[in-house]
């Protein structure tokens, strides 16, 4: 796998140490500055895939280094992150283009939660080059086993036509928006895992084990997700349907704000709200269909290059 390079941003030391532990546990190499000029520098200098940031931070803070890179960097992923009572920040962070976010003190399980679905894709991404020109309408389907493996690839097929969108830091938050619609849909909707049962398994740190239990119940071994892709010049469109009994959806927030940031159930939703136009569940509540709109320039291409690095 190409090497994944990750800037850590932070003015506590021992953050940044631990975090770079977690990550090179994982292949990545990792790099440190204290605060958002700092960082900025490095930028100038290294060739780096994805940004962790803290939000306070002496000089430069983490608001105005976010605003800097989105200028200068849009294809950059950017995950922030903040202490208690910070909600505030979170929320203008998020709006200022932030692709995720995670509260400290934190365990490492969560940690790697929110971390590790980038690092998936930005390999996926780098393991391939794809060019598109001209492409008017693209309709196909795909299915997919349980398996989360195949998810980072399945979230660059079904997105590699939006790579020449304008603003990059777009597609950044369409990736991880698709990807945790379709672990939803792997583990909520086929494996039928309540948000109650993984929050005790993840407690009681077992959570691997448990979903491995659960693939391997011939009541849900065979299920698939099946999902159909749909674009045009303007606007592209995702109907993920799983093989569930489905669940309530109107219970869900419709949006962030400080009283559900860091509530344990429906985030994956919420950032997919974010990056989507619109995201509706049927009556069900077993299919969820996302719209992107206003894609601009037109999408890519009759012609396809793909290269292995």
């Amino acid at each position: 796998m190409p090497t994944v390079n990750a800037l850590i941003v932070d003015d506590e030391a021992f953050v940044c140490e631990a975090l770079s532990r977690v990550l090179q546990k994982h292949g990545v190499d990792t790099v440190s500055a204290k605060e958002g000029r700092e960082a900025l520098e490095i930028l100038e200098q290294q060739k780096i895939d994805i940004i962790i940031t803290d939000v306070k931070m002496p000089v430069m803070g983490g608001i105005e280094f976010l605003k800097e890179v989105r200028q200068n960097h849009p294809d950059l992923p950017v995950i922030v992150m903040s202490g208690h009572g910070d909600e505030q920040i979170i929320l203008d962070a998020l709006h200022a283009g932030a692709n995720n976010f995670f509260r400290k003190p934190t365990n490492l399980y969560v940690i790697r939660q929110i971390i590790l679905p980038f690092i998936n894709l930005i390999e996926e991404k780098k393991s391939r080059i794809i060019h598109h020109k001209f492409i008017e309408r693209i309709e196909y389907e795909i299915r997919l086993n349980n398996d989360l493996t195949l998810i980072p690839g399945a979230v660059h097929v079904l997105l590699q036509n939006l790579q020449n969108v304008s603003q990059m830091e777009e597609l950044n938050s369409l990736e991880l928006g698709l990807y945790e619609i379709l672990v939803n849909a792997l583990e909520h909707g086929n494996l039928e895992i309540t948000s109650e049962e993984k929050e005790q398994a993840q407690a009681e740190q077992r959570y691997s084990q448990f979903l491995q239990e659960r693939l391997q119940d011939p009541q849900y071994q065979d299920r698939t997700i099946h999902v159909r892709m749909e674009y045009t010049s303007r606007q592209a469109s995702f109907t993920i349907t799983d093989e569930g009994s489905g669940f309530n959806w109107r219970k869900l927030p419709e949006q962030f704000s400080q009283d559900n940031l860091f509530l344990e159930h429906g985030r994956g939703v919420l950032m997919a709200k974010l990056a989507f136009d619109e995201v509706r569940y049927n009556e069900k509540g077993n299919q969820v269909t996302l719209l992107k709109t206003d894609l601009t320039p037109p999408l890519a291409a009759q012609e396809t290059e793909t290269d292995v690095l």
